[in-house]
């Protein structure tokens, strides 16, 4: 079961990255990470279509990483082997 990682947003030329990592087993998300080398703090967040909410932020010049609630969020693979997120918004800002 290897951890996967997507880069899912970047902002001021790469001074802002947010990231999810998965199983690749189950496509599970498992973690959520911001490194932010900026002035400025960001926010990342996670918004399931049946309401749930995952979100933290990430002061300026800081990493962060956060586990993501267990079998809750999940990525979903079409026959071609392409990844989606189904029912689950990923959203992050910066500043936040």
């Amino acid at each position: 079961m290897p951890q996967i990682t997507n880069i899912v947003a970047s902002f001021g030329d790469g001074q802002v990255v947010a990231e999810v990592d998965y199983n690749d087993a189950n496509l599970a998300l498992t973690k959520g990470r911001i490194r932010n080398t900026s002035l400025f703090p960001a926010f990342f967040e996670a918004v399931l279509d049946a309401g749930d909410r995952f979100g933290f932020t990430c002061p300026a010049n800081t990493n962060r990483t956060v586990n993501i609630p267990n079998n809750t969020y999940f990525y979903s693979r079409d026959e071609e082997g392409n990844l989606s997120l189904v029912g689950i918004t990923l959203h992050s800002t910066w500043p936040a």
